[in-house]
């Protein structure tokens, strides 16, 4: 019996020296188990071996990863696995699951280089930032798709935006853009006129921000693909998002894009500034950069003319072709999205020479930025491109039809991506900046999500995570730029800031949605009068339907009041026709609800007569 009770012992020795050992290894996020790839230990921490990985299908296929996501979850819960949880509780707080404003770290989140860009020390004093991240630019995104802010407003906001801490915007124009010639038909029929546009961008440069446009050159092409001048460009008849890359007439319409994009003056100011080692080129009408977008090519190598195509030879051809272009003739850089390449192999990358052409701004919006960034990326990234950006947001990745800003998630986005970075930093070569993405539609077709006003207390906060990097330093000076009187996420609707207004209007919104919700379910379905049968059958009692009707009637006058009041606000920032449209949405479902509780109650309270059972 010895003999065994020994090797029982050996084993039981063993399995816990493993055991450790592999909690070593996940803790330090040397190694993490990935559905999608597999490393050599040796990989990771030397060079990067492509035959190590393990990849997926070499087809491109549809990425449903642009993860704006809506599962709206307690801030401390189920979206971490158990050693990101671990190591974002100190800085959320054990208990109430809200930002501590003096925040005591109970213990260190890493004992690595990672913990001292958030702040560290087990007694909050003294906090330390070793080899803090350099970090040349610092991009916001305006996204002005079908429902810009008034021109004013806009220009006090890139004052604020600059005093905060960016230093360039990415700006978004889709259908505001004053398109003309054969593309005037794409533009919005209140478009932004030629002089306004050479406004705002003067306005940026007044202060210090450097504009890079952002423009669509293969998906997302909705708001010109949706006409019928242009149907026939499209990859898919039916989907009218990404244009055929073998059709040269979609080439031309690309081409007159770009064309009339970088025919404004983005650089004509008598101030000289350089953006880490890029110098801006103040005597040059161009910008240092255009963003062509290129991600979420849902379709691609689909249509008669592409079938027999390589989907990834198609769209590698079409984004260096577009690239080449810009270079050849305006001499300005092109960025693309990421998300497209992330099912490549790297040796199709280095092949095709797309490093050479384009920058790669890797987005993910999510609070913990490894659960979708597979680990292989990174040093497949690194080998391809010189020159790495990346994207996090501060509003419109949370849910297609919030209206109020979660200001904690997307904070916890940038602490997830200063903790990645800050791994990687020895991989990438050269990061050139971050881009905070502030989304007012998922797509051409989609509502409204938050309104820019409302996210200010959240793009001040999140750039400040990127200006100071540390936690405690951006909550503090957040709450400075706010003018708030205390310091708690509960008051901020107290402070005083441009569009403080607005928000509270959001907290009256969601009470109203809540309490029709609960009218609508208590009525319809929890209680026995007003339900799908008693409606199909005109069978209920009048007394019982008193109450509904009262309710009903109370809540759409208080709600029409509501309307009266929340639109005078927007008109202050936005024009009539994104008031109306932003109303009718968030607004008007509520009261056509109400107003159908309401007539249906009255209709059976109506009745006088009724028939004996069984009720036919």
């Amino acid at each position: 019996m010895l003999p065994k009770r020994r090797l029982l012992v050996v084993l039981l020795a063993c399995t816990l020296g493993l055991l450790y050992s592999w909690s070593l290894i996940t803790t330090n996020d040397v190694f993490k188990p990935s559905s999608s790839a597999s490393f050599k230990k040796a990989s990771l921490i030397g060079g990067f071996d492509s035959s190590s990985v393990i990849h997926p299908s070499s087809s491109v296929i549809r990425l449903d990863s642009k993860e704006k996501q809506s599962d709206k979850v307690p801030l401390v819960q189920t979206l971490f696995r158990g050693d990101v949880l671990a190591r974002v509780k100190p800085v959320l707080g054990e208990t109430t699951g809200e930002f501590p404003v003096e925040n005591k770290f109970s213990r260190n989140t890493h004992e690595n280089s990672e913990t001292s860009i958030i702040g560290r020390g087990s007694d909050g004093q003294g906090q330390e930032r070793s080899n803090p991240l350099k970090i040349p630019y610092k991009l916001v995104h305006i996204d002005l798709k079908g429902a810009p802010p008034r021109l004013s407003y806009l220009k006090s906001l890139f004052k604020t935006i600059s005093e905060t801490g960016a230093n360039g915007i990415l700006l978004e124009y889709e259908d505001m853009f004053p398109f003309n010639g054969f593309l005037g038909v794409a533009a919005h029929k209140f478009h932004y006129s030629k002089e306004e546009i050479q406004d705002l961008i003067s306005t940026a440069l007044q202060y210090n921000l450097e504009v890079i446009p952002l423009i669509q050159t293969f998906g997302h092409l909705e708001f010109v693909l949706k006409l019928e001048e242009f149907r026939s460009l499209r990859e898919l008849n039916e989907f009218p998002q990404e244009v055929c890359p073998s059709n040269e007439k979609a080439w031309i319409v690309v081409m007159n894009i770009i064309d009339q994009i970088l025919s404004f003056n983005y650089g004509n100011t008598s101030s000289s500034s350089s953006i880490g080692h890029h110098h801006y080129k103040r005597g040059s009408q161009y910008p240092n950069y255009i963003h062509i977008g290129c991600d979420e090519v849902f379709h691609i190598g689909e249509c008669e003319k592409c079938k027999d195509k390589s989907g990834k030879d198609l769209f590698l051809n079409h984004v260096i072709r577009v690239a080449k272009y810009i270079k050849d003739k305006y001499r300005v850089t092109s960025i693309i999205w990421d998300d497209m390449l992330r099912k490549f192999y790297v040796e199709d990358l280095i092949k095709s020479e797309i490093g050479l052409h384009v920058e790669l701004m890797i987005w993910d919006y999510t609070e913990d930025v490894d659960r979708l960034l597979s680990p292989y990326l990174w040093p497949m990234y690194a080998q391809v491109f010189p020159n790495i950006w990346i994207a996090s947001a501060f509003k419109g990745a949370f849910g297609e039809t919030l209206h109020k800003v979660d200001i904690q998630r997307h904070a916890l986005n940038q602490l997830s991506w200063l903790r990645v970075l800050s791994r990687e930093s020895s991989r990438i070569r050269n990061l050139r900046g971050i881009a905070l993405t502030g989304w007012s539609r998922y797509d051409h077709f989609s509502v409204l999500c938050e309104l820019l006003p409302v996210a200010v207390p959240s793009l001040i906060l999140a750039l400040q995570i990127w200006v100071k990097q540390d936690y405690q330093e951006a909550l503090g000076e957040m709450f400075k730029l706010l003018q708030c009187d205390e310091m708690m996420f509960a008051k901020l609707d107290q402070c005083q800031w441009n569009g403080v207004d607005l928000s509270n209007s959001m907290n009256t919104l969601e009470f109203y949605q809540s309490a029709t919700a609960s009218l609508i379910q208590s009525q319809r379905t929890d209680k026995g009068w007003l339900t799908y049968y008693n409606l199909q059958h005109n069978y209920s009692s009048p007394w019982r339907l008193i109450e509904p009707i009262q309710q009903s009637s109370q809540y759409l006058s208080s709600i029409k009041g509501f309307e009266s009041s929340v639109r005078i606000i927007l008109r202050k920032y936005y024009e009539d026709y994104v008031v109306n449209e932003w109303i009718e949405e968030k607004i008007g479902s509520l009261v056509n609800q109400l107003q159908s509780l309401f007539d249906d109650a009255r209709s059976l309270e109506a009745r006088r007569v009724w028939q004996r059972r069984p009720i036919t």
